[in-house]
């Protein structure tokens, strides 16, 4: 699962990016990327909320 501060951070650059292109549709490519990265920071954070942050988890080993 991924951080959701690095999902917004990986948006905003994407938001950057796309602000000084000058191609339309490589602008609209990076918007789009953009709002796919905002979508997996909410989601990261809705299910963080659900069932805790699994990076706190643990896993039990494994019996040989």
């Amino acid at each position: 699962m991924q951080n959701p501060e690095i999902c917004r951070s990986q948006a905003m650059k994407c938001m950057l990016l796309a602000g000084d292109a000058s191609d339309v549709p490589y602008k609209f490519m990076l918007l789009s990327i953009a709002q796919l990265w905002r979508t997996i920071a909410d989601t990261t954070e809705e299910m963080e909320a659900l069932y805790g942050d699994p990076e706190s988890r643990v896993v039990p080993a494994k019996a040989a």
